[in-house]
């Protein structure tokens, strides 16, 4: 095995019903942050965008997999 290490990052909010543009704007502010810090992978809340908590009402919140505001953090690159 490699002697090579990767930094890992976490971030904390709160994701609000209701509001998933909002809470994309804040993970996103979030996220980039934390990369430019040095992080090579950032953990975020499991419910970060929908921020459901269960029940039938809340989950027609969640958004499919892969969900395009994943995807474009997937994809994102820290210049």
């Amino acid at each position: 095995m490699g002697t090579g290490h990767i930094v890992l990052g976490g971030i904390q909010m709160t994701g609000h019903p209701n509001h998933q543009c909002h809470n994309y704007d804040t993970g996103d502010r979030l996220f980039r942050r934390t990369a430019k810090a040095g992080a090579q992978v950032v953990m975020t809340p499991e419910v970060i965008l929908s921020g459901f908590f269960g029940g039938l009402e809340d989950r027609k919140m969640a958004e499919s997999i892969p969900a395009p505001r994943v995807l474009c953090w997937q994809t994102w690159q820290v210049n």
